[in-house]
């Protein structure tokens, strides 16, 4: 056991027993006083009903190869060990074993999947079983399976670009890849929906830096961004009240340039997530703050709508929403 949350494997097969009777040690350890989530602002206590599933949440991180040095990065995650296990054997037994739930998504990230020698094999493969897919890269190497998972609706991708100006680029990403990510950004986005996500840090929190990025999202036909903390401050709920004011920038800014921008309290955690909103709402005015204020109380019956129904029930009507539109758009073709 790797850690107070990771089981440690080697070896060609799915370990299925030793997953079962992981997840049940952790469990008992969740109900009680020495839980290893106990102090994570993500924590929800929850009554959770089974899906029937052994799998519903299916994430595949590698670690090894990737062609930046992000200055967020954790070094624990890097990780240089050779591989024992066969990925495409493992996918193929969870699949045919029914062990994940068909309307999940399967999401890919850790490291930099178009250098992952199995990726494209097993993402065709998932596709071909109809099983919906979330991709992080950082568009380095423009993937053409990625580029037809986009377009189908099968694949839905996100890529941390984190500045707008190469410059602050070099210096949190660690390498010259500016001009290269956004070419490829654009031809992703000429095919279907693509996210770009600013994980805001000192370095990139100017407003300046702020306009240039969602400046080159306009430019290259981007409609959707993500703003979040750097994970370490999130983890530790330190998140400074200059990165929270510089959210609050970026989403009332998003919002004038007509783009989709996250507002979740899953990003920030609750508290933070409030101090943003009354940030965004001092920078408003007139109609435009009335807009948001409405806005503000949608999202929130929405929340308390997701609670109602469970996660279970959720699934399955994303993964409907998802089946109807591609259906939808064969028959348009």
């Amino acid at each position: 056991m790797d850690g107070q949350t990771r089981l440690d494997f080697s070896g060609k097969g799915f370990p299925i027993a030793e997953i079962i009777a992981f997840r049940n040690q952790l469990r008992s350890r969740n109900q009680g006083d020495d839980s290893p989530c106990l102090g994570c602002p993500q924590l929800v206590e929850s009554n959770l009903k089974s899906s029937g599933y052994l799998i519903d949440t299916l994430v595949i991180n590698d670690w090894k190869a990737c062609q930046l040095r992000c200055v967020y990065c954790v070094d624990e995650h890097k990780d240089s060990r050779p591989r024992n296990h066969d990925l495409m054997v493992m996918i193929q037994e969870i699949v045919n074993s029914k062990y994940l739930n068909p309307n999940s998504t399967v999401s890919w990230g850790g490291g930099e999947v178009t250098l992952y020698p199995a990726f494209a094999s097993v993402a065709e493969y998932l596709m071909t079983h109809g099983f919906h897919q979330f991709i992080n890269t950082n568009a380095i190497l423009y993937s053409p399976l990625i580029s037809s998972g986009i377009s189908s609706g099968n694949i839905d991708l996100q890529v941390s670009v984190d500045s707008g100006s190469r410059s602050v680029y070099e210096r949190i990403k660690g390498g010259d890849y500016f001009d290269t990510v956004w070419a490829n950004l654009s031809r992703y986005a000429q095919v279907g929906r693509v996210t770009v996500k600013y994980i805001l840090i000192d370095d990139n929190s100017a407003e300046s830096e702020i306009e240039r990025f969602l400046g080159l999202c306009i430019q290259t036909g981007i409609k959707r961004t993500l703003v979040v903390p750097e994970n370490r401050q999130f983890s530790k709920n330190i998140i400074s009240d200059s990165i929270l004011s510089a959210a609050a920038t970026f989403i009332d800014k998003a919002h004038k340039y007509g783009l989709s921008v996250n507002e979740g309290a899953e990003q920030f955690g609750e508290q933070n997530a409030r101090a943003i909103r009354q940030k965004v709402l001092k920078q408003k005015k007139g109609i435009d703050r009335l807009i948001y204020r409405c806005e503000i109380m949608a999202r929130h019956l929405k929340s308390k709508l997701q609670q109602r129904l469970g996660p279970e029930r959720i699934q399955a009507i994303m993964a409907m929403a998802r089946k109807r539109k591609n259906l939808i758009k064969y028959f348009r073709e």
